[in-house]
């Protein structure tokens, strides 16, 4: 493999949509480096990449209703999630034995179902995270490159 120090990188992409173009960019970001003592770009020379992905459903499920998470660490699992391209989140929230979200309907279920007060879930961080996973990731149901 051979190093090519520049200031400068051209790179073409083509992608039939807008998610293989983010994807390509994610790679391209993962093979660039910056050196500090060459005030430059390391990269690869030369390099032809021709990728589309092997399964529709790139997924991890999170299980927060048997183990909390902040919301600061599900955003990091976002965050990590889109570097590795995966594009479908499946968020197990409740259980028959926790129930740590809090419900508008039934607002006692996550007092007597969460594991402790200090674990319950609350709608305005759900319409964060969600907002977040969609700005970060732009989820699109019948659209998965």
């Amino acid at each position: 493999m051979f190093f090519f120090f520049s200031k400068q990188i051209n790179a073409v992409i083509i992608a039939p949509e807008f998610f293989g173009a983010r994807h390509a960019l994610e790679t391209l970001n993962q093979l660039i480096i910056y050196d500090d003592a060459t005030d430059g770009l390391v990269t690869i020379r030369d390099a032809n990449i021709t990728d589309s992905p092997a399964f529709h459903f790139r997924s991890l499920a999170l299980d927060t209703s048997r183990n909390y998470f902040s919301v600061e660490s599900i955003m990091r699992t976002i965050d990590g999630m889109a570097a590795s391209k995966l594009n479908t989140f499946h968020w197990h929230i409740t259980d028959s034995h926790s129930f740590p979200f809090q419900s508008q309907t039934y607002p006692k279920m996550s007092q007597y179902g969460a594991y402790t007060p200090n674990q319950v879930s609350i709608n305005k961080f759900f319409k964060l995270l969600i907002l977040y996973g969609s700005e970060i990731w732009t989820l699109k149901k019948n659209n998965r490159d």
